[in-house]
C-alpha cells in the first residue's frame, strides 16, 4: 500500500446564485496525487461541471418557484416519446453497469444523462409555460398583459443570455471565502 497523506481538496456544490464553496481535509494515497502514469484525464465533454446546464434554470426567484412545474409540464409533453425510447434508455444504463470505467465515470455519465434529460424537460415545459400565459394575455385587457409581462420574465431558453456574470443577481452571488 502507498503511503497515505492528508491534503485540502476544494469542494464546489451547485452554480449560479446558491453555489457555495467548501474545503475538506481528506486522505489520499500519495500515489494519487497527479504524479501517477496510470491518471488519465475525463474523457472529452466532462470538462463542465454537472450542474450547469440546469444552473441557468434557477437563476432568480421565479426561476426558482417555476422550476418544478417547468419540469412536470415537460415531462408531461414528452412522455409520449421517452416512452418510446424506453427500451433504448434502459440497453444504455445497462451497457454503462457493464462498463470497465471506474465508478467516479459512470457516476459522471449518468448524472450528465439525467442533467441533459431535466433541461430537456424544462425547454418543452417553459415552451408550454410561454404558450399558456400568450393565451391568457390575449383574453386580458391591456394593462393586466402588460403587467403580467413585467412580473412573469421570459425562460432562460428564450433569454439569449449565458449563465456568466449577465445573469440576474449575478453580483450576490457568493464567493470562495
Amino acid at each position: 500500500l502507498a503511503p497515505m497523506m492528508l491534503t485540502r481538496k476544494t469542494l464546489t456544490c451547485g452554480s449560479g446564485l446558491g453555489a457555495r464553496k467548501g474545503s475538506r481535509l481528506v486522505a489520499v494515497r500519495s500515489s494519487d496525487m497527479g504524479s501517477s502514469p496510470s491518471y488519465q484525464p475525463p474523457p472529452s465533454g466532462m470538462d463542465t461541471p454537472v450542474g450547469d446546464k440546469v444552473g441557468r434554470w434557477i437563476q432568480t426567484p421565479f426561476d426558482m418557484l417555476s422550476f418544478g412545474p417547468r419540469v412536470g409540464a415537460g415531462a408531461l409533453v414528452s412522455a409520449p416519446e421517452r416512452l418510446q425510447s424506453l427500451s433504448s434508455d434502459f440497453e444504455r444504463a445497462m451497457e454503462l453497469l457493464q462498463d470497465p470505467r471506474p465508478l467516479d465515470e459512470k457516476s459522471q455519465v449518468l448524472m450528465r444523462e439525467i442533467e441533459d434529460t431535466m433541461v430537456s424537460f424544462l425547454e418543452r415545459g417553459a415552451d408550454v409555460e410561454t404558450d399558456v400565459l400568450s393565451n391568457i394575455k390575449t383574453v386580458l385587457p391591456a394593462e393586466a398583459a402588460n403587467m403580467l409581462t413585467e412580473l412573469i420574465p421570459e425562460p432562460p431558453s428564450r433569454q439569449g443570455t449565458d449563465v456568466g456574470m449577465s445573469a440576474p443577481y449575478a453580483d450576490q452571488m457568493y464567493e470562495d471565502a
